[in-house]
């Protein structure tokens, strides 16, 4: 918590009033409680809420790592909550839907996307088993890539994920986000572009 509070208004010492997004894509599986604050969810309503100097976090809901199946799709979803700290009530908490559909590897010739045109993600979480009185989360959703499956098997093809452009280009020109750790950058984007 002193981490992510020190990271938030530590750039505010020598720029005060520049107005700023703060992008958390990293989350937790401790202190979820099914929707009930945490520390570090607590701090983040403080630091959002700002008293006077308001802030705005993207937060990722994060990732559902284990057990996804065709058969199980998407009732783990529903299960599988939302991680810490995005439970937040002032932070904007981004999961993941799909458009990806069209698998042109060869090696997955036969296999068949997951998720539908328009669905949850395979690997979004949600707040849909948390007690009423809990925030609904996510409260918004990003292109987070599909999953394919042949029967029992289940892979995420390339052509199911995501490009982004990588940190040092002369390495790597454009990798492959699995899952969807890139939800949130987008949106910190739209909305400092916004701000600005």
């Amino acid at each position: 918590m002193d981490e992510t509070r020190e990271s938030a208004t530590r750039p505010e010492v020598t720029r005060p009033f520049r107005r700023r997004v703060h992008c958390m894509a990293v989350s937790s599986a401790n202190g979820t409680n099914q929707g009930r604050p945490s520390s570090w969810s607590a701090a983040l309503d403080q630091l959002a809420f700002g008293n006077g100097n308001p802030r705005l976090f993207v937060v990722s809901t994060g990732n559902i790592r284990q057990g996804i199946t065709a058969t199980g799709y998407p009732a783990l979803n529903d299960i599988e909550p939302v991680e810490n700290p995005a439970q937040s009530w002032n932070a904007l908490a981004v999961g993941a839907f799909t458009q990806k559909q069209q698998i042109a590897d060869p090696t997955f010739a036969g296999w068949t996307p997951l998720a539908p045109v328009g669905g949850l993600a395979p690997c979004s979480r949600t707040s849909v088993s948390w007690e009423r009185r809990w925030p609904i989360k996510p409260d918004v959703v990003f292109e987070g890539g599909n999953h394919a499956h042949q029967g029992t098997g289940i892979d995420m093809p390339d052509d199911l994920s995501l490009l982004t452009t990588h940190y040092r280009p002369l390495v790597r020109q454009l990798p492959v986000f699995r899952r969807y750790e890139c939800r949130c950058q987008p949106w910190s984007e739209i909305f400092g572009a916004n701000s600005r």
